[in-house]
């Protein structure tokens, strides 16, 4: 029968030793965490203005088609007038991650987010005036159609930088 080895159980007495197998630890623990939205959307904490990402942005829904990322650490909101819940929940995503290009992605979806805004605001004028007036419905119509055809055109930019 073979003898088993014993290890014992070293301890270090030097603190830059410690430090360094902390950093090592944490790095690990670091990778082992999936960075994607589903963990992101997972972590997130239910508070009473809105969802609370990071521990440090807060999504606050304001209407229907109308959400503000809030900065916990700042006091201040970073970006208004989000018309697509997933471009706010993208918008949140990427400004935890590291910015590696001169234009970061952030800013190219809140963007591409606020020239949606926009058709949704010259949408709803064109209902109105299309309701009140009798006289240039047939014009209010097509530009109805065109404000529609943009906002499928802004749709599929956005799912390209998802």
């Amino acid at each position: 029968m073979k003898k088993q080895k014993q290890y014992r159980t070293n301890y270090f007495l030097d603190k830059h030793d410690i430090v360094n197998i902390n950093k090592k630890i944490n790095n690990l623990l670091e990778d082992s965490i999936p960075n994607t939205i589903l963990v992101m959307l997972g972590q997130g904490v239910e508070t009473k203005t809105g969802v609370k990402f990071y521990n440090r942005y807060t999504l606050i829904p304001l209407a229907k088609n109308n959400y503000t990322v809030y900065d916990e650490s700042n006091k201040s909101s970073v970006f208004d007038h989000i018309a697509l819940f997933d471009s706010a929940v993208k918008i949140i995503y990427y400004l935890n991650q590291h910015v590696s290009t001169p234009c970061p992605t952030y800013k190219i979806i809140y963007d591409l987010d606020q020239e949606y805004f926009r058709c949704l605001e010259d949408i709803k004028f064109y209902k109105e005036r299309m309701d009140k007036s009798k006289n240039n419905q047939e014009l209010y119509s097509i530009k109805l159609l065109d404000k529609h055809q943009k906002l499928n055109y802004i749709k599929q930019r956005l799912s390209k930088v998802y």
